[in-house]
């Protein structure tokens, strides 16, 4: 091999070892710019469900809300219509929950 021969192969070398860190540089890049997509994109996904999320339990403290005071009221009802049968509720309700708190039921 000839000092040429030598020569001719340490420049390709290099040329490889410049294309190769040029890969390497651009690979990096691409992954960088991958993971923000992906980043963004998941983020992105995060925040719709978490609005969603508060939506729905929205809509279902207000749905209970009204359900609650319908009861109230339904039952406001029932003890005018009837007191003597409101208070014999309250008083078994009284018991039951008498007897739950010794354990008996």
């Amino acid at each position: 091999m000839d000092t040429t021969d030598l020569q001719s192969l340490r420049e390709d070398l290099n040329t490889l070892k410049d294309t190769f860190a040029k890969f390497v540089s651009q690979a990096g890049t691409d992954a960088v710019k991958t993971a923000r997509d992906v980043t963004s994109n998941v983020a992105s996904q995060v925040g719709n469900t978490a609005s969603n999320v508060a939506e729905k339990g929205s809509e279902i403290a207000t749905t209970a809300s009204k359900q609650a005071k319908a009861f109230a009221s339904e039952l406001e009802t029932i003890g005018r219509n009837n007191p003597l049968g409101a208070m014999a509720a309250a008083m078994m309700v009284g018991v039951l929950i008498g007897l739950i708190g010794r354990g008996r039921i």
